[in-house]
């Protein structure tokens, strides 16, 4: 009976899984329907393009820390070793912080240089902006990408489903169309689209607090042995440090063609490629 449960639990999170994933899939349909109807071919190129640099800028801040934060809460668990959590979590919430700050500081002042090498004359303006006003979302969507991803690992699919799959991508069309309607500033668009990763990293904090806080609950206030901490730190990092690399790779390989088409053919075709 245990058994059935387990198994029915899992298919239960496969379901919902698949239903999310249909809900953001059209919903990023219907925000590159918007983008594309109401900018243009160079504004919504400048539009595609600063998305594609931000999401990329985000899986290099992430240091491919999801897979450990998935991996390494349930193996705890599993062995009994659930005083170990909280160390789990601060070595890889610690590196993961400071490499978001970093790079959303390196992606608002290199955003002029990011910009001529895709684009130029009024293109590169536009695409300044658009990656000026990402910069400031980037750890947000980095902490809310992790967070989510250690939940993954306390055996909770509905954080990922509700928050990532639904809500993020109905807010970014809600947004989106709110101001493709409202005839606002073409630079209004991309803050649009990441303003929802605000309340998605607060939602998604306390989900992981939450989760955290019912599996230790039982046990007693002691702090684990320094060796035990180095030992965990130094596991973590062996285990994450080859899969950041992959990750890394796997997005840019998904994500640098919008670019590339940018810089070879100019903001127009890189639309007319992207919304294609």
């Amino acid at each position: 009976r245990p058994r059935r449960g387990g198994l029915g639990a899992v298919a239960r999170g496969g379901v919902a899984g698949i239903l999310g994933a249909g809900v953001a899939g059209l919903a990023g349909l219907a925000v590159t329907w918007l983008v594309a109807h109401k900018l243009g071919p160079e504004r919504a190129g400048a539009f595609f393009a600063a998305t594609a640099t931000f999401v990329l800028a985000g899986a290099l801040a992430k240091l491919g820390t999801q897979t450990g934060l998935v991996y390494w809460p349930a193996r705890l668990r599993a062995r009994g070793q659930t005083h170990l959590l909280g160390t789990c979590l601060r070595a890889a919430f610690r590196p993961v912080v400071l490499a978001a700050l970093a790079v959303g500081v390196a992606f608002y002042l290199c955003a002029p240089a990011l910009a001529r090498l895709t684009a130029d004359g009024p293109g590169a303006a536009a695409l300044t902006g658009n990656l000026r006003a990402l910069a400031v979302f980037v750890p947000l969507m980095v902490l809310s990408d992790t967070m989510l991803a250690a939940t993954r690992g306390y055996r909770l699919i509905r954080p990922t489903v509700l928050l990532d799959r639904i809500a993020r991508p109905v807010l970014q069309v809600a947004g989106v169309a709110a101001v493709a309607f409202a005839e606002t500033s073409p630079d209004a668009f991309v803050t649009a689209w990441a303003l929802p990763y605000l309340p998605v990293v607060v939602l998604a904090g306390y989900a992981l607090h939450r989760a955290h806080s019912s599996t230790v609950a039982d046990l007693p206030r002691r702090r684990p042995k320094r060796a035990h901490r180095i030992a965990m730190r130094r596991a973590f990092w062996t285990f994450t440090g080859p899969r950041s690399i992959a990750s890394v790779a796997q997005l840019a390989l998904q994500r640098v063609d919008v670019l590339l088409v940018a810089s070879l053919a100019g903001l127009g075709a890189a639309a007319t490629y992207a919304v294609a």
